[in-house]
């Protein structure tokens, strides 16, 4: 019945927060017990001819009514208990008052209002409640010892046994505000165990998803390190050379590509939209477009075999759908003649770099992206010859390198610096040169985090 109207009493609003709704039930039955006590207390008052119950208690009753009608009509909590609490101390003041004052058997009452105010209306709410009452007992002590003569406004004949019930009251009302308080901490831990229970079956079924996941990204960059160009191959077409290669993540929107055709040595650098698995994709697309235009359509210009990749990239992606996916790649592509000293290039926004004597001459690529339409029309690149001297060194990269943050001001390495760090270490031999460069970048990084793929491609001409 009691739980009954503690819900009747309780909008519904307050059940879709678990611990808004805790208060409600703590405030509801609390006005409960207390108009329940009330009751009694006038009943009790009416055969021990106590007219300042009625004062006090009358109002009390009514009060806990309408702040109980106050609450089912959506009245802001802190508003209601603010109105209770204030004439419930003044209620309990008046029944002071008319028994005696200071020396009255109902002053524990005041004493304990401060403790039902904290259960209910929370630390604040407990202290103010404190204040008031220690200024009420303060003021009924500072009358007592003046000599004021406080009256006994009951017969007493029933002196004993009014002070014996009351006491008993207070008792009684306490204990069942403490039995709401427990209840609804007791509900409250129970479906705290029950979300915690849940978010730990969310929890293993979330890593086993993660680990899941995790396992087919590994095995993807099994299989895009496999699509790679084996080291020994690099090694025998690129002899003194060097790759940096740096994904950002398990698998690498970056990619190096290194064929042989003819008389030729063929390689690229080439950044794809994105990194991570979307990047991934991408790669493996660029990948099969380029050994097609070279092995199938017999391409060995850098100009044509990009041509050939824009349409291909572009037809994959669906170019001629209305929902054509605007992802490409930027690139540097090369071809070397090791004999004539030749090598041609063509690039997609990527430039080639070639230090001679310690200078760097820069020929920039074409300013639109593999799988880019204007006007919807195709682009078509431009090719760049180069006749190389002995002890030339050929760089491609992608931007990852020249855009890392990092430094005492967090700022991009940019590729100024990457110039200046190449002219220092010209000298040095190409492994070691990877070795600092990736030392460089790491150190410029610092703890900040890696924010695109990094490759570098590098060729000493002998």
């Amino acid at each position: 019945m009691f739980k009954k109207l503690i819900q009747y009493f309780i909008p519904d609003h307050f059940t879709t927060n678990e611990e808004e709704h805790r208060k409600a039930k703590i405030t509801v039955g609390t006005l409960l017990v207390v108009a329940y006590f009330n009751i009694n207390y006038i009943i009790i008052s009416i055969i021990f001819e106590y007219k300042g119950g009625l004062y006090s208690q009358v109002p009390l009753l009514l009060v806990s009514i309408i702040c109980l009608l106050l609450f089912k009509n959506k009245v802001l909590p802190k508003i209601i208990t603010i109105f209770f609490f204030t004439v419930c101390i003044i209620s309990i003041a008046i029944t002071v008052y008319f028994t005696k004052g200071y020396e009255s058997f109902i002053t524990p009452w005041i004493a304990s209002t401060p403790i039902v105010a904290l259960l209910v209306a929370g630390k604040r709410g407990g202290i103010i409640s404190l204040v008031i009452c220690s200024l009420v007992l303060t003021s009924f002590y500072c009358l007592y010892l003046n000599g004021y003569i406080f009256p006994e406004g009951y017969n007493l004949k029933y002196k004993n046994i009014f002070s014996f019930t009351t006491n008993i009251g207070l008792i009684l009302i306490l204990y069942l505000i403490a039995i709401v308080f427990e209840n609804t901490k007791n509900t409250a831990l129970r479906n705290l165990d029950e979300k915690n229970n849940l978010l730990d079956v969310q929890k293993k079924t979330l890593e086993i998803k993660q680990k899941e996941i995790l396992d087919s990204i590994n095995y993807s960059r099994r299989i895009q390190r496999a699509i790679l160009p084996p080291e020994k191959i690099v090694k025998r077409l690129l002899p003194d050379s060097f790759i940096l290669y740096k994904p950002k993540d398990i698998v690498s929107g970056d990619f190096y590509w290194v064929t042989e055709w003819g008389n030729k040595t063929m390689f690229a650098a080439v950044d794809c939209t994105g990194h991570g698995v979307p990047g991934a994709f991408m790669s493996i697309v660029g990948q099969n477009i380029l050994n097609q235009a070279v092995n199938e359509y017999g391409l060995s210009k850098p100009n044509l075999v990009l041509n050939s990749l824009n349409k291909g990239v572009s037809r994959t992606l669906g170019a001629d759908d209305e929902n054509v996916i605007r992802d490409g790649m930027d690139l540097a592509l090369c071809s070397l003649d090791k004999k004539q000293m030749l090598l041609e290039f063509s690039g997609a926004f990527n430039p080639l770099w070639v230090l001679r004597n310690k200078e760097i001459i820069e020929i920039k690529g074409n300013k639109f992206p593999i799988g880019s339409f204007m006007d919807d029309a195709v682009q078509n690149f431009d090719n760049h010859t180069i006749q190389l001297e002995k002890n030339d060194i050929i760089y491609i990269f992608t931007d990852g390198y020249a855009d890392q943050f990092g430094g005492p001001k967090g700022k991009k390495f940019k590729d100024k610096n990457v110039k200046k760090l190449l002219c220092d270490i010209c000298h040095e031999t190409m492994e070691r040169q990877k070795e600092i460069l990736e030392t460089s970048i790491n150190e410029w990084k610092g703890e900040l985090e890696q924010i695109d793929d990094i490759l570098i491609m590098g060729v000493k001409i002998n």
